[in-house]
């Protein structure tokens, strides 16, 4: 059970990169779209490290680097398209994501990210779900309601 949590976690939280490829969005569109669904209380149950109730900056940087070491199969402190499109499980994502992700990730286009890469989004990322900008991500920041 906690491995499904923490995998449907770094899923879910890759997944809320997609929408920053379309620039045309604005960010607390791109918020509204995030596809935490019922994950979002989990999200910050596991990653809330002063158990306040929130992730902050801190915590949801945190986080993400947790992910990349998960997500980098072979340990060699680079993420490939095999080891990104394998996880959680294999073909869990589609090409056109994987093709979404390097396009956001791989700003030096080598073929690889790096950690660094992967890292660099985050405060975007942060500050389009923080829809209400306290500096902090609630449970219904990361569950926001269908309209």
């Amino acid at each position: 059970m906690n491995r499904f949590v923490i995998a449907a976690f770094g899923a879910v939280v890759m997944a809320s990169t997609i929408p920053f490829a379309v620039q045309a969005q604005t960010a607390k569109e791109r918020a509204q779209t995030q596809p935490f669904g019922p994950f979002g209380p989990r999200v910050i149950e596991q990653e809330d490290v002063d158990k306040d109730g929130f992730l902050s900056l801190e915590e949801f940087r945190s986080a993400r680097s947790h992910r990349f070491g998960r997500i980098d199969a072979d340990r060699d402190g680079q993420l490939s398209q095999d080891e990104f499109k394998n996880w959680p499980k294999p073909d869990a994502q589609g090409p056109q994501r994987v093709k979404a992700v390097w396009e956001r990730f791989d700003t030096n286009k080598d073929g690889m990210i790096s950690p660094a890469e992967y890292e660099k989004p985050a405060n975007d990322i942060f500050k389009a779900l923080d829809t209400n900008k306290d500096g902090k991500l609630s449970p219904e920041e990361l569950n926001p309601p269908k309209n």
